[in-house]
């Protein structure tokens, strides 16, 4: 079974924009998607 990471861009580089941090995880070859969490709806990698 194999497993893969999870990241939530809300919570890395806070002084940056979204769209940065996206481009940067998206970069780092991490995917795309949208979750819910408890603040609202977010991108996670």
């Amino acid at each position: 079974m194999a497993l893969q990471l999870g990241l939530s861009a809300d919570m890395l580089w806070l002084d940056k924009p979204l769209e940065w941090r996206i481009s940067r995880l998206t970069e780092m070859g991490f995917g795309v998607g949208i979750g819910i969490g408890l603040t609202g709806v977010c991108p996670i990698f």
